[in-house]
Formats: structure tokens, C-alpha cells, sequence
């Protein structure tokens, strides 16, 4: 199975996102072994390899070798496996590539999907380590927008949350403002890292 986008995605998500390649390949190797498992049957036992110097995702399909075959989907004979691999005995498990995978456009628009969220969701975790350490310090950032009674700082890599409790009487900043603030905390929400700052804070 072909996919010639496959080692652009790779390097194109890694280029513009800072994203280790390896965690953009985890992700293409998870996203179609949850395609695999869902058109091949979630009780089977799969692997998904990406090759680098083919540009493909390898499958495969674990089955034990049996003397009579109960479930297609998890056995395989022991004559038909040592077609595969001579030295099989019964009890073992042999790894057999899917060759043609017949994936749908459906199928690749399912794992493209997947392979996007997990990237989302590296960079969301890149992010947190990236400004958990830096609790406690002194950041600057340029206020961006008001919501609900919050000032939204940009500090280069991400936004920012300067609270209205956080702020000090009587202070106003208008979009453009530079502004120094404490970076109190970072939390990771459902929404990706929320990175509070204070201008109230006894440490500011």
C-alpha cells in the first residue's frame, strides 16, 4: 500500500509544527492500525509499520497456528502457515502481511483524520512542557483581545490569559500593548494548555 503523501505529511508536519518525525510516524502507524482493526475485524491482533525507504505502511495480521481453524480472523492452519514460514510449529503465532489492503477513500479520509488529531495533541503536550517549567517567571507578551473581561496575551508560541482578578484597578491595555506579567500556572485543559498569568501576584 502506496500512499506517495505519506513521507511529505512526515516532513511537512515536522518542518512547520517542530514536531519530532518519530511522533509523526507513531501517529500514521496508529491511525491506520485503528483502520485496519476496523475493517479487518477488532478482534484480530495487527501491526502497522511505517517503511521510510518504501514510502508505505506495512500491516500485519498475527494469527496462531492451529490444526483446525475455528476463527479465520485470529487462526490459521498449520499447512497454510508453513506455506508462509516452514519452521512453524501449532502454538505459535505468525505475523502475515496484509499485501493489498483495498483501503477506501473513506478509509484514508478516517486515518488522515486521526494522524492530525494525534499530531494536535503532541503539540498541545510540547507546548505544556514548554511553559510548565517557566512558572514562576517574569514573561512579556503584546495584549491581542479582551474575552469576557480577560486580556489575551500573545507570547510568541502560544496565547496567554491575564484574568480580570489578575489585573490592577484601574489598569487598561489596548490590542498592541506590550505588557509584562507573573506567569503563574499552567493547566492542561480539554482545550490544549491554558497559561495563566498575574499583575497582582505579591511575586510580580
Amino acid at each position: 500500500m502506496n500512499f506517495s503523501e505519506l513521507g511529505r505529511m512526515i516532513e511537512t508536519l515536522g518542518r512547520d509544527r517542530g514536531i519530532d518525525k518519530r511522533v509523526v510516524v507513531r501517529a500514521i502507524e496508529q491511525a491506520f492500525l485503528v483502520t485496519a482493526r476496523k475493517k479487518y475485524g477488532i478482534q484480530g491482533e495487527y501491526e502497522t509499520r511505517y517503511n521510510d525507504n518504501e514510502d508505505e505502511i506495512e500491516i500485519y495480521q498475527y494469527k496462531n497456528v492451529v490444526e483446525s481453524v475455528k476463527d479465520p480472523i485470529i487462526e490459521i492452519t498449520i499447512n497454510d502457515a508453513r506455506t508462509l514460514d516452514e519452521a512453524v510449529e501449532v502454538g505459535d503465532q505468525l505475523g502475515i502481511r496484509i499485501e493489498n489492503p483495498n483501503f477506501t477513500r473513506v478509509d484514508v479520509q478516517t486515518a488522515r483524520q486521526i494522524i492530525f488529531q494525534k499530531v494536535r495533541d503532541a503539540e498541545r503536550e510540547i507546548l505544556f512542557s514548554d511553559f510548565k517549567h517557566r512558572e514562576g517567571e517574569l514573561v512579556t507578551g503584546i495584549a491581542r483581545r479582551y474575552e469576557r473581561g480577560n486580556v489575551i496575551f500573545d507570547l510568541g508560541k502560544s496565547d496567554a490569559i491575564l484574568s480580570l482578578k489578575e489585573i490592577i484597578p484601574g489598569e487598561n491595555f489596548k490590542t498592541g500593548d506590550r505588557i509584562q506579567a507573573y506567569l503563574s500556572e499552567v493547566v492542561m485543559t480539554n482545550r490544549g494548555p491554558e497559561i495563566r498569568l498575574s499583575r497582582t501576584s505579591p511575586m510580580y
